[in-house]
């Protein structure tokens, strides 16, 4: 029976409705995967290692009869699960990929195409898909950094600016972490690094490349994560709106956002940073918010951030470089403030 396959641009630019099933083992699934994919693995991890190792031993015979033995008891569920999941999701078509685009993902394609599901396998496999998402940062792109104070509301200025119709790229959505020190006391996981840049390139790719792409101002890092080297430096020498806000104002944002947290955790995050905001300030900040003064605290955090904000901008002092001054603490008058700017028509 001859396997439907498709190359990796072609499977990323199919608009229609796919399930897309990786059949590595969870170890190889969880470094990295195509976004929107589910894991059902042809070897757990064990097999996967045995088998390996046979293969180096003793040759592809023996490595092949040995995964054939592993994987024939679950054949049946591997229908039955994917026949669920494609009833539940309403999906009528599935992509399968395995590393390579070798004997993992062309002996589930062909147990799927046998039991009459529709089915194409992607070409050389996850690997394809890492040099495509690697390629994608190399392009150039039409960024405008949104960048201000912490407290200025970037993040949900930027949702309102999509909501408009705009492109926009969440880099701390897709790193799940705000940016800071405090950017992760939500306790949500970061994905792996290549998850990350997968994400992060798959959206690239969707846009328009002659149209204006927003993104918020950030270090190279969020988190553990780094915003990969071609598009730093995309950045680096994009336009920046510079969005200015009262103190008063961006104070009642951060004790909205950040004052639910417990004092403890708090507190930690404060001891992190000891060394830039100095002890004296450190053990100022960390007393008020033992003593629930939380907005003496961020007094003293927001002047810290300030000042490295500030030192961020005489830096890039020969970057086009907008400044924005706003009164009130509305991300969607904000936004429209921003989209109708000379700055903004000028484009």
């Amino acid at each position: 029976m001859k396997i439907n396959e498709c190359s990796v641009k072609d499977f990323v630019e199919n608009k229609e409705a796919k399930l897309i099933i990786d059949v590595r083992s969870p170890v190889e699934y969880n470094r990295g995967n195509i976004p929107g994919s589910v894991n059902i693995p042809l070897f757990s991890d064990n097999e996967r290692k045995e088998i390996g190792i046979l293969y180096k031993n003793t040759g592809k015979e023996k490595a092949f009869l040995e995964g054939l033995k592993f994987a024939q008891p679950k054949l049946v569920l591997f229908i039955e699960k994917i026949t669920a999941i494609m009833k539940q999701t309403k999906k009528e078509k599935v992509f399968v990929y395995c590393q390579r685009g070798g004997a993992r993902s062309n002996a589930f394609a062909w147990l799927l195409s046998a039991s009459g599901i529709n089915t194409e396998r992607i070409k050389s496999g996850y690997k394809a898909y890492r040099n495509f998402i690697l390629d994608v940062f190399t392009q150039k792109y039409k960024f405008v950094i949104l960048g201000g104070m912490t407290g200025c509301g970037k993040t949900d200025i930027l949702n309102e600016i999509e909501k408009q119709g705009n492109q926009v790229i969440d880099l701390e959505e897709l790193a799940c972490h705000k940016g800071s020190v405090f950017g992760n006391l939500s306790g949500k996981a970061q994905p792996s690094s290549q998850q990350f840049e997968n994400s992060l390139g798959q959206k690239l790719y969707s846009f328009e490349k002659n149209k204006i792409i927003w993104i918020e101002n950030e270090s190279s890092a969020i988190g553990n994560l780094f915003i990969p080297f071609e598009i730093r430096q995309t950045m680096k020498f994009s336009p920046v709106i510079d969005i200015n806000l009262p103190i008063e104002e961006r104070l009642k944002r951060i004790l909205r956002e950040y004052g639910c947290f417990s004092k403890d955790e708090i507190i930690k995050r404060i001891e992190k940073i000891q060394k830039k905001l100095g002890s004296k300030n450190c053990e100022k900040a960390v007393n008020y918010v033992s003593e629930n003064q939380i907005e003496d605290a961020a007094k003293i955090l927001i002047h810290y951030y300030d000042k490295t904000y500030g030192h961020y901008l005489k830096k890039n002092n020969g970057k086009k470089i907008f400044s924005l001054f706003l009164q009130r603490d509305n991300p969607y008058e904000n936004s429209k403030i921003i989209l109708d700017s000379d700055f903004i028509n000028s484009f």
